[in-house]
């Protein structure tokens, strides 16, 4: 019989016997009653798997991880036969079947092969948090899809040191794959994703699909070894999704970061779904996801100028998610997610919040304003940024992210690189302005950088072409206040930049431009209260990036077919498309390294 090793005992130390996913038992602390002989909750397993045969089934083997262990035989595999010397893949599952690679296999045939499929040694957790259809889960898979390398860089780094993907072991590539196919039809067929409510990559389903009888076999074990085993086995592995993995190694240390892809719907206010959402405080970053179509306040920047009428609701309809405004209406749908969305903007300034919690260290707050190809698209009709919310609100975001980051530069607490140091010095007068200095200065960098990106061909650039950029800075006629110039890296020079070791502290220009102006729209969007409470929170490092998953407006389109009604995505602009997964996209590269910062550290 196998009994734990170093392996689970460096898992619970790095997690502290707690899954990061849902809370459940990993490790070896789940307790054993020697006298009714029964978990008082089901432990960990460990699965062991073989190869698959002619007929694309695996071998497995199930053991109990844990005190009391002993007392209950492993459940193997019949058909194909378990053979522990040919076990190729070695993971552990959480109390609630969360999966994992175990840092290193048990049997001494596999430690002398261990490769860094199976070897972990950093965890990373994100979680991504948003209203329903805000679109978060094109944006997840557009993200995760990234290249982390610079194709143009004919003298790219060699060493170690690089931020290098990995490829990740079957059970870790289910929940992209699937979400990859729902992708691929919106490319093929125009057909829109599926609610990610009703993409179960619940660990049940995903080991049900798989590995069907090792599911069984772990649910009989729930039922006769854990107190209530009957109902425990029926809702074993039946709570939160399995996150999408991304496996990274720098200097031969590997990170590997599960981005938990949760339903909107989650995030709904009421007391049902609170225990649930607590459970994202325990992670290390957060992304959340604001959708500014269903903000009134982006009706000024974008009504007159993508379509008239009845267009119009298509255009709502195609970023809403289609068919969901012919019943309700756009406004009350709109009305109803914004609602939510504002929520959790809300929650976020809470003490103690279901999502967040100061445990003295810091927190990625991730902000992502996701599809800007709206806003991309009215501001090549002659648009302004400052169209959006009301008068002044987006300025006055520009001016407060500006404002924070350079207060945090002044006391020590944030990294920059040295274009972006350059500007905080000028916004604070090396150090020692007056206060009114540096107000009138940031004010003046503020419109510039309004001024610069409401040009819609930079706008663009920014966030999605990537190209690099140069921002000059009218001087007004303050004698405090001269011209500036930034200048904006190309997305590849970023890329190079932030895939060394040790870049994960450093925040540089390209990221510090995309920030101010996020921070600026999402003001506009009506965000403005909640984003300046969490930017007093000395906890919370925040960076914004405005985001555009399909890179064009999408429009519904309803067609019948028999008594059924199909609704389709397409391009609003006739020669428009919806990109590949994999194709490059500056602000969602630049979301996806804010994402890794644990495995750049």
């Amino acid at each position: 019989m196998s009994r734990p090793g170093r392996a689970q005992g460096e898992l619970n130390e790095q997690f502290g016997g707690i899954c990061p996913i849902c809370g459940s038992t990993l490790g070896t602390d789940t307790r054993w009653d020697p006298v009714t002989r029964r978990f008082d909750r089901p432990p960990c397993f460990r699965l062991e798997v073989g190869p698959m045969d002619a007929a694309g089934d695996s071998a497995w083997r199930i053991v109990v991880i844990g005190a009391g262990a002993v007392n209950f035989p492993a459940a193997v595999s019949r058909v194909p036969a378990f053979v522990e010397s040919e076990v190729e893949f070695v993971y552990l599952l959480c109390g609630d079947g969360h999966i994992f690679p175990q840092a290193e296999p048990s049997h001494a045939r596999m430690r002398r092969l261990t490769n860094d499929r199976q070897r972990v040694d950093r965890w990373n957790m994100v979680a991504a948090v948003g209203a329903p259809a805000s679109g978060k889960t094109y944006l997840l898979v557009r993200m995760v899809s990234q290249n982390l390398i610079n194709p143009d860089n004919m003298f790219p780094r060699v060493e170690g040191g690089r931020v290098q993907r990995h490829r990740l072991n079957p059970l870790e590539q289910v929940p992209l794959s699937e979400r990859a196919a729902e992708y691929s039809k919106t490319v093929t067929d125009n057909t829109a994703m599926s609610p990610t409510i009703g993409q179960d990559t619940r660990p049940a389903r995903i080991l049900g699909r798989l590995l069907d009888d090792a599911l069984g076999a772990i649910r009989e074990m729930v039922r006769m070894t854990v107190t209530d085993g009957q109902n425990r086995a029926r809702q074993w592995g039946m709570g939160l999704r399995q996150p999408l993995v991304v496996r990274t190694s720098s200097d031969r240390i590997l990170t590997w970061t599960g981005i938990a892809d949760l339903p909107g719907e989650l995030f709904q206010p009421g007391q049902s779904n609170e225990s649930e959402r607590n459970k994202l405080r325990a992670y290390d970053a957060l992304i959340w996801v604001i959708d500014p179509v269903v903000a009134a306040a982006l009706d000024p920047l974008t009504r007159d100028s993508l379509a008239q009428g009845d267009e119009y609701d298509s255009v709502l309809d195609g970023s809403l998610r289609p068919g969901t405004t012919v019943e309700q209406g756009a406004s009350a749908v709109r009305a109803r997610r914004e609602h939510t969305q504002r929520e959790i903007g809300n929650a976020l300034t809470l003490v103690d919040n279901d999502y967040a919690v100061e445990e003295g260290r810091a927190l990625e707050l991730l902000i992502a304003v996701s599809k800007c190809d709206v806003i991309h698209a009215a501001l090549r009709k002659g648009k302004q940024l400052e169209d959006i919310g009301r008068k002044g609100s987006v300025a006055r975001g520009v001016a407060t992210y500006l404002a924070w980051l350079s207060r945090r530069w002044v006391a020590g607490s944030q990294r920059l690189d040295p274009q972006a140091e350059r500007l905080m010095d000028y916004l604070y007068g090396a150090r020692s302005a007056q206060q009114r200095v540096a107000e009138e200065r940031i004010r003046q960098v503020s419109r510039g950088l309004l001024e610069h990106y409401s040009r819609h061909q930079a706008f663009w650039s920014l966030v999605h072409e990537g190209d690099e950029d140069v921002v000059d800075i009218q001087a007004s006629g303050s004698m405090s206040v001269s011209s500036r110039r930034i200048e904006v890296v190309s997305i590849g020079e970023h890329l190079d930049q932030s895939t060394v070791k040790g870049s994960g502290e450093v925040m540089l220009i390209r990221d510090v431009v995309m920030s101010a102006l996020g921070c600026g729209i999402a003001y506009g969007l009506g965000h403005d209260a909640a984003i300046a409470s969490v930017l007093l929170n000395d906890w919370q490092r925040v960076r914004l990036f405005l985001c555009s998953p399909l890179t064009t407006v999408p429009v519904a389109r309803t067609t019948v077919s028999g008594p059924e009604e199909i609704h389709k995505l397409e391009p609003l602009e006739p020669a428009g498309r919806f990109p590949q997964m994999e194709e490059p996209s500056a602000a969602l590269t630049q979301l996806l390294l804010a994402s890794l910062r644990k495995a750049r550290a």
